[in-house]
């Protein structure tokens, strides 16, 4: 199913996409709950958490996810990935180039919850 919802972690608001195991068609859902959360919020201040583990990068996601990543820039401060296979991988490179943005992959949830934690706000 997939859901986009704030959570809190060490003191810190944090919006997690989570497309986990999703089918391509839910991850366009996920994608808009989670732009409708972030504008409602100050720019700069957003610490977002996608976690994709399991799901299909088909070209119907790829853009939703392009899509986001730029929409989204004024508000995000900060941004983790999970669950990213080597192929994956490599594309989640050509996204941070492309977008120039804070953005980090981690093997595990908590890993990356830590570092989205230590980030600054302004």
């Amino acid at each position: 199913m997939g859901e986009a919802k704030f959570i809190d972690h060490a003191g810190k608001k944090i919006l997690l996409i989570d497309i986990a195991h999703c089918e391509p068609e839910d991850v366009s859902r996920v994608f808009n709950e989670g732009k409708a959360l972030i504008e409602g919020e100050k720019a700069g201040s957003v610490l977002t958490l996608t976690n994709v583990d399991g799901t299909q990068v088909t070209a119907s996601v790829r853009k939703v996810v392009m899509e986001f990543v730029v929409q989204n820039a004024a508000y995000v401060k900060a941004g983790a990935v999970v669950g990213l296979d080597r192929v994956r991988a490599t594309e989640f490179m050509a996204i941070v180039k492309f977008s120039g943005r804070n953005l980090k992959a981690f093997s595990e949830l908590e890993k990356a919850k830590e570092w989205l934690a230590a980030q600054p706000l302004a």
